[in-house]
Parts: structure tokens; C-alpha cells; sequence
């Protein structure tokens, strides 16, 4: 089970067992070996921790909320010092006291007291694009697990993505790691179905992407992602490191292909992506081909793959290099 950030004694317990809106006064308390346990229906929508007040029987210093899956807000008081919540797929905000020490809510986001950690980002948030704090230092691992947003952005205070920060999440599209970002990545991308695209900025040092997605990704490039459908994940890395990563990675198909930031448009068309079919293949090669030979009777789009204003054997040269990095073997081109 996840854990949120300062072990501290467990005084307090939040169970699923019948009122929508559980307010800890109104439920029933049971006491074992001096310590209060409280019990909620799992129907419940919003919880309520009280205040705590001066009677040691009823100090909480510790929230566990557990398969509540009709859970949307939970409120937490000044001087709870662990909370842990886990299972609950309709939660939408956490909001915490102002005056509390330990923890901190942005946009109904859990953090750290400082914000310089993601701790908990609630699964049914509803926005495309999730935007972090600067001064984040940390995504927690995960901290944004089955979550809703397509696309996040990261602000170049980030150093560190835990393991598993962004699993499950079958949203998500597209991200951009930060060139501070120099940690591995152990599987932070498991499971994510519909990733496709993926921009590296660091120029300096390569990721660990083996193990960003997952204990199989080492055999990604003949199985395609661990975890994901999708049939391409385009990876744009900065110029200067792109030959790093196609030394150290070979495929031996195009689940996975490596692109030059500096081919990156901002039009939202994917270089190289001549049938506009959504990823990059041998087709696209005889497209351009056709097009040379001047056999094309298709209106092609981003037949200038260099973009250097012409279409020309240079844009060839460059289409066949980006494809046979992920068609070694492949005695068609």
C-alpha cells in the first residue's frame, strides 16, 4: 500500500462500512487498546475529519482511507501528521487546513508542506492538462496513478519521477520530461495505453527509459510497450544524444521511434507521418519515394523532412535514417 510521507503512530483508521456525508462526530466510535477507530460507509461522497481537541481519546494524528469508491472530497484538519489514501476512483479534491504541518493542498492536489512533492494527485480530477508548481522537486511514486489528465506540465524545478508515478493512467498522450529530470524512471509509464509521445530535453544524460515503462520494457521494440496498446511512441531527444539512444537502444520494429528534438513542429504534425495514418513506417518511406519520382497522385503533407524548403533526396537520406535505426534487419530499405 502507498504511504504518505512521515511515519507517525496510527491513532485513527477511516473504513469503508452509511452516511454520504461522513462527519467523524456522527459515526460510531469503537475503541481498541486505546486507540479510535472510526468506521464510514463506502458510499460515503465527502468525509469530514474533526478538529482534534484536548481529550487524548479523540487525537488524530493519522488518516487511512481505503476502498471508498464513491469518495469525491475528503477534508483534513490542522494537526493530522500521515494520511494514506488508497482505492478511491470518484475522488476529486483533498483539501487541507492552512495551519497543518505537514501537508498542503494546491488546486485540491496533495503535497508536502512545502509543495516540493506530489504526494497524491486524486484519480477523478477532471482536466486534460495537468499543470505542477514551480519549486516541484519530487512526483511521489504513484502519486498520479489512474489518473484522467492527456498531458502534464512539468516545471524545471523537477529532479526526480518515482517508480510507478504515472501508471494506469490511460489518458495520457504526451509529456515532456525536464532537463532537470536526471534520476532513472523505474516503470513510471507502466500501463499508460495511449502514450505517444514522449520529449527528452536533457541533452546531457539519458534516462533510464528501459525501466521508465515497465519489467519488460528491455523487450519493448518485439513486443511493443509493456502494458500499452498503442501501435507507436515517439520519443524526441535532443540532437546531440539522439545517436546515445539509438546505440543503446536497437528495434527491431517501429514500436518505438527515436526523433531529433529539432524535428519536433508545434503544428501538431508528426514528421515524417506522410499517410497521416498516425505513425511511422515503410509506407511513409515509398510515399516519399513516389513523390521524388514524381508517381504520387496524393497530395502529401511534410514532404520536407529536413525543412530545409525543398523536397529533395536529402529529405530521403534523413527518412530512411530515422526508419532503419528501427528496421536493422529490414532488406527493403
Amino acid at each position: 500500500m502507498k504511504k504518505f510521507l512521515i511515519p507517525f503512530l496510527v491513532s485513527t483508521l477511516v473504513f469503508p462500512v452509511m452516511n454520504v456525508n461522513a462527519e467523524f462526530g456522527n459515526t460510531d466510535k469503537t475503541y481498541l487498546s486505546g486507540k479510535n477507530f472510526f468506521s464510514v460507509n463506502d458510499s460515503c461522497i465527502n468525509i469530514e475529519v474533526p478538529e482534534n481537541n484536548d481529550s487524548s481519546n479523540n487525537l488524530i494524528s493519522a488518516v487511512f482511507v481505503s476502498g471508498c469508491e464513491r469518495l469525491e472530497t475528503i477534508n483534513i484538519p490542522k494537526g493530522v501528521e500521515y494520511i494514506e489514501i488508497t482505492g478511491c476512483p470518484s475522488l476529486k479534491e483533498i483539501k487541507i487546513d492552512e495551519e497543518n504541518q505537514n501537508y498542503c493542498s494546491l488546486d485540491g492536489i496533495l503535497y508536502d508542506k512545502n509543495s516540493e512533492t506530489l504526494l497524491l494527485y486524486p484519480s477523478a480530477k477532471d482536466e486534460k492538462t495537468a499543470v505542477f508548481p514551480k519549486g516541484l522537486k519530487t512526483i511521489g511514486s504513484e502519486s498520479c496513478m489512474n489518473s484522467l489528465f492527456e498531458t502534464a506540465v512539468l516545471p524545471e524545478s523537477l529532479t526526480t519521477i518515482e517508480e510507478y508515478a504515472f501508471k494506469g493512467n490511460t489518458n495520457l498522450k504526451s509529456i515532456i520530461i525536464p532537463e532537470t529530470v536526471t534520476d532513472n524512471m523505474p516503470y513510471v509509464f507502466k500501463d499508460c495505453e495511449n502514450l505517444r509521445e514522449i520529449t527528452f530535453l536533457n541533452d546531457r544524460y539519458r534516462p533510464d527509459v528501459f525501466s521508465a515503462f515497465g519489467d519488460e520494457f528491455s523487450n519493448m521494440y518485439n513486443d511493443s510497450l509493456h502494458g500499452c496498446n498503442s501501435e507507436q511512441i515517439i520519443i524526441y531527444v535532443p540532437d546531440d544524444v539522439l545517436w546515445y539512444y539509438r546505440e543503446t537502444i536497437n528495434t527491431y520494429d517501429n514500436s518505438v521511434i527515436h526523433m531529433p528534438l529539432s524535428m519536433k513542429r508545434d503544428d501538431g504534425f508528426l514528421p515524417c507521418d506522410l499517410n497521416n495514418d498516425g505513425i511511422i513506417s515503410i509506407a511513409d518511406v515509398l510515399n516519399l519515394q513516389k513523390c521524388l519520382f514524381g508517381h504520387s497522385e496524393e497530395d502529401l503533407v511534410g514532404t520536407d523532412i529536413n525543412r530545409d524548403g525543398f523536397t529533395d533526396v536529402f529529405d530521403m537520406v534523413l527518412m530512411r535514417q530515422i526508419v532503419t535505426n528501427n528496421y536493422p534487419h529490414n532488406p527493403f530499405i
